[in-house]
This record gives C-alpha cells, sequence and structure tokens, in this order.
C-alpha cells in the first residue's frame, strides 16, 4: 500500500542520513529528530500577527516637510520631494506594485 511505501522510503532516508559522515553531521542525531508524526503546522495566530504587521506598513501616512502635501504612497511621497521641493534622491522602485525606497 501507499503508507507502507512511503514509510519504506522514510526508513530508506534515515538510513542513508545515518550513513552521513560525522564531520557534516557533528553532533545531529537522525533517530532522535526523525518522528513518525512530523508534519507541518501552521500555527493561525503567527498569520494574523504578519497580516496586521503587513497591513500597518501598508497603511502608513506620509507627511511632507515642505508643504502640507499627505499621502499613503511612499512612491508618489518620494516623486513629490523630488518633483516638486528638488530633493536630490534616487529613487528605486517597484513597476508592479506601490513600493519605493530611497
Amino acid at each position: 500500500s501507499m503508507i507502507t511505501s512511503f514509510r519504506a522510503n522514510k526508513k530508506h532516508a534515515r538510513d542513508d542520513v545515518s550513513k552521513m559522515s560525522t564531520d557534516i553531521t557533528d553532533n545531529f542525531s537522525p533517530e532522535e529528530d526523525i518522528d513518525d508524526d512530523d508534519r507541518l503546522v501552521i500555527d493561525d495566530d503567527s498569520l494574523t500577527k504578519t497580516s496586521a504587521k503587513l497591513g500597518s506598513i501598508q497603511t502608513r501616512t506620509y507627511c511632507c516637510q515642505h508643504c502640507e502635501m499627505l499621502t499613503t504612497s511612499a512612491k508618489s511621497y518620494l516623486h513629490h520631494l523630488k518633483e516638486n521641493h528638488n530633493t536630490n534622491v534616487s529613487i528605486f522602485e517597484c513597476d508592479i506594485c506601490d513600493y519605493a525606497t530611497v
């Protein structure tokens, strides 16, 4: 069956790892670190925190120190400084999204 084949392949992989030279593995013990129940677990809380962090970056407001211009776009802000206030900056920007930096 597929499960038996998977376990056989996993054991074969485990045997190959065990044969590695000690200078590569040093203090690594494959028998201790490989478990039959190994699986990928995604913590939903970490995804929420990442989304919240990304959201706060995208909603940042840029205020021009030379005039009353306000924008939520870094690209617009940097172009405003360069074009309206002769600020000497090299703008590196993404052609696909609104990302820009100096």
